[in-house]
């Protein structure tokens, strides 16, 4: 794909008014990996390591499945687990959590037709 190809794309993707020049396409492509460096990044910790575990697991036994995962599924089956014990009672199961987990375990979620859960 060419940049040009991909600043339109962006424009699509994220509905932006008006598509990123190549330039800009051009700097995050190269430097690609000093944005994506742990290290530059602050870690936060993570506030129950079971309930990340657990969710990660079930999130990589569902996708073996060929089953498509929502956001409301993922926060929905977080809650289960959360109910079933094991994790910290202050944890709060915001969006922010959830961007933050999905951010966590490189995930990413796109619109499909069809599959899901329910």
């Amino acid at each position: 794909m060419t940049q040009g190809l991909l600043a339109v794309w962006t424009k699509w993707e994220f509905k932006l008014i008006t598509a990123p020049a190549r330039n800009t396409i051009s700097d995050i492509l190269q430097h690609a990996a000093k944005i994506k460096n742990e290290v530059r990044c602050k870690l936060l910790k993570v506030t129950s390591a079971a309930l990340e575990s657990g969710l990660n697991a079930w999130v990589a036994r569902v996708e073996s499945k060929k089953v498509n995962i929502n956001r409301i599924d993922l926060t929905e089956k977080a809650w289960q687990s959360r109910k079933r014990g094991g994790t910290a009672i202050n944890l709060t199961l915001s969006i922010g959590w959830l961007t933050r987990f999905l951010n966590r375990h490189d995930m990413r979620f796109r619109i499909k037709k069809g599959g899901g859960l329910r």
